[in-house]
């Protein structure tokens, strides 16, 4: 993540982490958080 950030000018953040603890059934396992990490960074790309 740092290195992302970096590379675009961005910030590192924690809302990822946050996101889990808001709404922790959207991400009650491994796969289900990673698979709601990647559907938010790709929105927040385009």
């Amino acid at each position: 993540m740092k290195q992302i950030a970096s590379a675009t000018g961005g910030h590192p953040g924690e809302y990822l982490t946050l996101k889990f603890f808001q709404n922790p059934v959207e991400a009650d396992s491994y796969v289900k958080m990673m698979h709601n990490n990647i559907d938010f960074i790709a929105e927040i790309m385009k």
